[in-house]
């Protein structure tokens, strides 16, 4: 028999409505991409984003002592946490310190996989185009830095992340009031 974590998965796709409509609405306005683009290239880093933080986390899972993992199987798997109330007074800073670096770590990928998938899906201007291999253009997109794109997909991800976990916070303060 297999166990489907449903809560988690339906949170899941409600958090990626909720992120790519937040951060479609960002990159319109000041980006100047048109709607289309716009929920295109959110949708596509949002689920670059989800794939990189879900193998992140297996990952981290498979190092973590054996309280936390017990932590995490409950989460995943049946929606609550495991001996909450320890892990609210002791475990609230090293939660914050995971969720910033969980942040920085969205940050990052987005800001590359956008340049990356341009490198990927669009063509060049120009005879440069043509002598250009795909990985030559995902090694210069790699190494280029536009200072807008980066603020707007920092404010794209904080918008969308603490909308995210406002919702989280709510649903905690509901479950253990």
């Amino acid at each position: 028999m297999t166990l489907i974590p449903a809560p988690i998965v339906i949170f899941q796709l409600l958090s990626l409505l909720l992120g790519t409509a937040i951060e479609a609405f960002i990159f319109s306005r000041r980006l100047h991409f048109s709607p289309k683009i716009s929920v295109q290239y959110a949708l596509t880093l949002n689920l670059i984003s989800t794939t990189s933080i879900w193998l992140f986390g297996l990952v981290l899972q498979a190092l973590l002592p054996q309280q936390f993992k017990l932590y995490i199987i409950g989460y995943v798997f049946f929606g609550t946490v495991y001996n909450f109330e320890q892990v609210w007074v002791v475990q609230t800073t090293s939660l914050l310190i995971l969720l910033s670096l969980a942040f920085w770590f969205l940050c990052l990928v987005e800001f590359k996989g956008i340049d990356i998938l341009e490198a990927i899906l669009l063509d060049l201007d120009g005879e440069a185009a043509s002598e250009l291999t795909l990985g030559q253009r995902i090694y210069e997109a790699l190494l280029e830095n536009n200072q807008e794109r980066l603020s707007t997909i920092f404010i794209a991800n904080l918008f969308s992340n603490s909308m995210i976990l406002l919702i989280v916070l709510v649903m905690f303060v509901q479950r253990y009031t």
